[in-house]
Parts: C-alpha cells; structure tokens; sequence
C-alpha cells in the first residue's frame, strides 16, 4: 500500500506523509484540551507531548486552532445523516448519533467544556459552530419544523426549542460535573415535549 502524499504548503513534493505523527498530535491535542481547555493549550506543550517538532505540524495544521478543530473533528467521528423521508426515524437516528459523538464516544463527554472554551475564542468560534454546532442543530429543525406541518408533532412547538432543549441536557449535565444522561432519559425528553398532553 502506497503512502499518502503530503502536498501541505511548505512540504517537498513527493514526501510521504506519515499517519501516525497525525494520530500523536490528535492524541496529544486532545489530552491537553482536556487538562488545560484551549486557553491554556501551547503549541509547544503539544510538540513536547506528541514528540513531533512544530515545523512538522504547522505543514500539517496552519495555526493552533485549526489543529483544535480538526482534533475535535476526529474526536467526534462519522456524523453524517442523510434523512430518509420518515421524520420520526430520521429524529430517533440524529439523537442517537448526538448521543454516541458526546456520550458513546471515549473522549466525547468531554467535549461540551472544551467547545465552550473554544466558543469564547473569536479565533475558532464561528468555524466551531460551523463545523459542529450548526449540522446537526440545523437538521433537528428542520426535521421537527417538517414534523409539525404534517401533523406528526404538537401544532404549537418551537422546533429551535425543543432542539436547544435536548441538547443543552447534556451539556449542562457536563457543565455543572453530574453524570451523562442516558439515552432513554433523552428519548423521552423528546417524546414529551414533541407530543405533550
């Protein structure tokens, strides 16, 4: 199997990009993210944990917090939805999916702190939601939003509310230090706020 070329800004042509100095950095980011939160991460503390020089990484990651987003990037794995058409199973498999990345996922539960940190850096905020934040809170909208034109849901829901309610669940569980929700506790948080009696 061949190697993957590096072709980053500043790197020889036809010099193979080694995989595993990526993996190290990652794992060296995140480990650091979570000790310190991004305003105490250093780029030298990285280089020193990883093993790799900062020449090596800035051909790979162009400034800190682009590294940080694509740490973060990797932490959080496949979270690709493409809605079949069925409302209820496409909201049951975003939640599902929401859950894992934060929850199921090793390093996930701690993530809603450092994306806090991270949001209060205008640096790496508005590419932060744009990357993690926006997809899948824009597509629980839109599929409640649909919901509740076709009389699937309440008549009288605030699709942004109900979204910002399930999610804001977990990460105020995260904040204030209690364990996470479990998944049924969150399905039927949605279950009694999409179809209250």
């Amino acid at each position: 199997m061949n190697a993957a070329r590096d072709t980053s800004p500043g790197t020889p042509a036809g010099r193979p990009r080694n995989p595993e100095v990526e993996h190290r950095v990652r794992s060296a980011t995140l480990s650091l993210l979570v000790a310190k939160g991004y305003a105490g991460l250093r780029i030298d503390d990285v280089a020193r944990a990883s093993g790799v020089a900062k020449t090596t990484m800035y051909r790979r990651w162009p400034s800190l917090a682009m590294l940080v987003l694509d740490t973060v990037d990797h932490a959080l794995g496949h979270r690709d939805l493409r809605p079949t058409g069925d409302t209820a199973a496409d909201l049951e498999t975003l939640l599902t999916g929401i859950y894992e990345s934060l929850v199921g996922n090793p390093v996930g539960w701690a993530l809603p702190a450092i994306g806090l940190d991270l949001l209060a850096s205008p640096d790496v905020a508005a590419e932060y939601r744009r990357r993690f934040i926006d997809p899948p809170r824009e597509l629980g909208i839109e599929l409640i939003g649909r919901g509740v034109a076709d009389g699937t849901f309440a008549t009288d829901l605030a699709p942004e509310a109900v979204v910002d309610a399930i999610a804001g669940s977990i990460i105020y569980r995260r904040v204030i230090g209690d364990p996470p929700p479990t998944l049924e506790s969150l399905r039927q948080l949605a279950t009694s706020l999409l179809h209250p009696r």
